[in-house]
Order: C-alpha cells, then sequence, then structure tokens
C-alpha cells in the first residue's frame, strides 16, 4: 500500500528547533523517470542532467532504505491520480499510473510518502517565515546554485556552489567538499539531491539534511519555467511582497 500523509510546514520547523536530526527528500516525476531506468545516458531536464545507471541505482536504494528518519516527500497527485480532476488529468494519470509501478516494484511492502507541495506552496503564498526563523538559529549549508548566493548570504547561510548544468555528475567532489558538520544542510541541486543526502547522512547522522527542490528560486528570481514563478516574475510589485511576506520577521 502506499500512503501520503500531509504535515504542515510547522511539523518540520518543530523538528528543527527540537534539534532531531532527519533527512526529507523530494521525489518529483524527474527522479521516479530516472529510477525506471528508461533513460540512462541520456541528458534529463533543462539543466542537462546525464542520467547514468549509478545515479539510478542510488535514487532508488533511497526508496528501499528502511531508516525511519528519512522523511520522503512527492506529489500526492502522482499517488492519488484517480482523484484528480484538473485540466491536464490524462498527463497526470498517465504519470502516475508510471510511478505507481517503480515504486511497487522498489517497494512491494508498501511506501509511506508526505504531501511534498507544501514548500512550493509556502513559497508561493508567502508563508515560509516561521520556518527561515527556526533556521536563523542554527548553523546552516546551503548546497546550490550560484544564483543563490545572494539568498544565502542575506540568510548567513555558509554555502557549497553546484554547477549550473549537470550538478550531479559532480556527487564525489560535493561529498566531500559538504562533509563539514553543519547543523542542518539545504541542498537545492535537482536529480542529485537525494544521492547527495544520502551520502552525506551516512557520514553525519546527527545532521538534518533537506531537499528543498526550488524553494528558494523565487529570492533571486530564477526558475521561471515553473508556471507560478513566470506568472510572479511578470508583476514585479506583487514579487516583492511575497518576498517580504515570506522574509517577515526572519531578518
Amino acid at each position: 500500500m502506499i500512503t501520503v500523509t500531509h504535515h504542515p510546514l510547522s511539523w518540520y520547523a518543530d523538528k528543527i528547533a527540537r534539534g532531531e536530526p532527519y533527512s526529507s527528500l523530494l521525489y518529483g516525476d524527474g527522479e521516479f523517470h530516472v529510477m525506471s531506468r528508461q533513460r540512462i545516458g541520456q541528458h534529463f531536464t533543462q539543466y542537462e542532467e546525464l542520467v547514468t545507471a549509478s545515479l539510478a541505482a542510488e535514487l532508488c536504494d533511497s526508496l528501499r532504505n528502511p531508516d525511519a528518519n528519512i522523511v520522503r516527500g512527492t506529489d500526492p497527485n502522482m499517488i492519488h491520480y484517480a482523484d484528480y480532476q484538473g485540466r491536464d488529468k490524462a498527463s497526470i494519470v498517465s504519470v502516475g499510473r508510471a510511478v505507481r509501478a517503480i515504486v511497487d516494484d522498489l517497494c512491494p511492502d508498501g511506501a509511506e510518502f508526505v504531501d511534498g507541495v507544501v514548500w512550493d506552496t509556502a513559497a508561493k503564498t508567502g508563508n515560509l517565515s516561521p520556518f527561515l526563523r527556526v533556521l536563523r538559529s542554527k548553523a546552516v549549508l546551503l548546497v546550490g546554485c550560484q544564483a543563490l548566493a545572494p539568498f544565502a548570504s542575506q540568510m548567513g547561510w555558509a554555502m557549497v556552489t553546484v554547477p549550473d548544468r549537470n550538478a550531479a555528475a559532480d556527487l564525489d567532489r560535493l561529498e566531500t567538499e559538504v562533509a563539514q558538520k553543519a547543523e542542518v544542510t539545504l541542498v537545492c541541486m535537482g536529480l542529485g539531491a537525494i544521492p547527495l543526502i544520502m551520502r552525506l547522512r551516512r557520514r553525519h547522522m546527527e545532521g538534518t539534511y533537506l531537499d528543498l527542490g526550488s524553494t528558494f528560486d523565487l529570492f533571486v528570481g530564477i526558475g521561471a519555467e515553473r508556471g507560478w514563478r513566470h506568472e510572479l516574475y511578470a508583476d514585479p510589485a506583487e514579487h516583492r511582497r511575497i518576498i517580504e511576506a515570506n522574509l517577515a520577521g526572519v531578518l
């Protein structure tokens, strides 16, 4: 059986505030496509990430890992696709069936997911501030592209940068460079995020590792390929308002 549980953003923030180490992974359609092993040898996504057998294997292993301190997020629509009523239902059903087949194959005894859209929703609606306020009291390391550096500096976070293209190819270097023991490590690097987190947590189990995807893109005006950000950036006043709402009481 595959289940999806919704946790509010406060659930994640409270665990950090209490000093409870955990790892949060985000599985989107890209990760599931790689796990199907049908794209090995191909460049995938607009970031030209090369799909390799080792990348697929590390993603598959992450889904099978029984550690209770690993929280796996995904879009609930890909799991409960039969209930989806949006205009793109045919596409969601097609993706959802493929995802179900992959998860059933890798986890025949069932799998537990959480609502991974919670981060995107909070960013889009200007509700990240409670989470960011908690992070301000911790030693934080951000792993992401150079474009995120101004935001990391604004937040007072250390940073390790990843290449703008095919960042997953740099996993060996990143594993060594990121091995510093931050209390909380935030990873924003596409398909390589989950493998990197799984490697890091083996080195330092006491840390918290969060795969946050494109959560911080709006702070620096990148990631317009995601529809809602494209619309947001087209309205500078609204873009400023959302940034200010997300940072309310943080700095």
